[in-house]
């Protein structure tokens, strides 16, 4: 009788925490940005016919959404370890053919220079394939963006979801099982953020929408206000509550 009713306990606290979504971390809660609806694992493999695109894909990792996505600064949403940089890396030309729809012009800094490409996630639809990848810069944004494709490898859309520009701002997003995009950007004009316990910041919500043929597409921005963060050791900003 004791090892039935032990057996049941085990049972019921497997339900209750083992099953349970993880919630999105800081002030990303589930009231503000909710992550509802159902999505379907499907195999994306027999539909892609070029090899070479297919061995692009494949070097993504699979992941199920919801992603947060937060900026460089977080601890939660690493694409690689220190360690791994090198092997995620992504090469030029490939990066230029697949993510820059063959426009070496836009591989090229603002300032000079080129950017670097990293291997992130992927997901995908019936109707198109998803990746997030990681395009740091040395002057500008270091930034976590989304590629979308057709089956084909035809590139439909390119969006920024997550990053920081120094000094400047913050973007983090979570993309849900119904893909969309929601977004909150912090703007800020704090000098070495990172000596600060506490700033002020301007937020932002913006919010995207990808569609059933694999377009992002922007729908509305809301202006938050201002708002109070706490700056982490690493620098990045958590909203005050």
């Amino acid at each position: 009788m004791l090892k039935s009713m032990l057996g049941l306990i085990s049972f019921c606290v497997f339900l209750l925490f083992g099953c349970a979504e993880p919630l999105p971390n800081n002030d990303m809660k589930s009231t503000e940005i909710p992550t509802t609806g159902k999505q379907v694992k499907r195999s994306t493999s027999d539909k892609i016919k070029d090899e070479d695109f297919n061995s692009f894909i494949s070097s993504f990792t699979e992941k199920e959404l919801p992603i947060i996505a937060n900026s460089g600064y977080a601890d939660d949403f690493k694409i690689f370890t220190v360690d791994s940089r090198d092997s995620r890396k992504i090469d030029r030309e490939t990066a230029i053919k697949h993510l820059c729809g063959g426009d070496m012009k836009l591989s090229k800094e603002p300032e000079g220079g080129l950017y670097e490409y990293y291997y992130g996630y992927r997901f995908s639809s019936d109707n198109f394939i998803c990746v997030l990848y990681y395009k740091p810069s040395v002057d500008y944004f270091n930034g976590y963006y989304i590629a979308t494709f057709d089956f084909s490898g035809n590139l439909i859309s390119n969006q920024v979801v997550a990053g920081d520009l120094w000094e400047q701002s913050q973007l983090e997003s979570v993309i849900t099982k119904d893909y969309e995009i929601k977004s909150i950007e912090l703007l800020y004009t704090y000098p070495k953020v990172e000596s600060y316990k506490e700033i002020e910041a301007y937020r932002v919500n913006k919010y995207y929408k990808i569609t059933d043929k694999g377009e992002i597409v922007f729908q509305k921005e809301d202006d938050m206000g201002q708002v109070t963060c706490i700056v982490t050791e690493n620098g990045r900003l958590i909203i005050k509550e």
